[in-house]
């Protein structure tokens, strides 16, 4: 079975951290080379989201908010 690459978008803002987020993300179950994590810093989420999405290798895209919490599941339902 062929997984389509997903690229999973962070915006945060400098003070704060995503490392939850990427946590969960590690641990999913979804081969770990189909998956790309951008973080984006700044203070304008739609701004860092937009430039994220423009850099992104991946055929899908995953918003995902910097203390968002993934099921290891997740990505496999997409």
């Amino acid at each position: 079975m062929k997984f389509p690459t997903i690229s999973i978008i962070l915006p945060r803002r400098e003070q704060d951290s995503s490392e939850f987020a990427i946590q969960a993300i590690l641990q999913s179950d979804y081969p770990q080379e189909c998956l790309e994590i951008i973080e984006t810093i700044g203070n304008h989420p739609s701004t860092q989201r937009n430039r994220a999405a423009a850099m992104a290798q991946g055929e899908l895209l995953y918003f995902l908010d910097n203390d968002s919490f993934v099921s290891p599941t997740l990505f496999r339902h997409i």
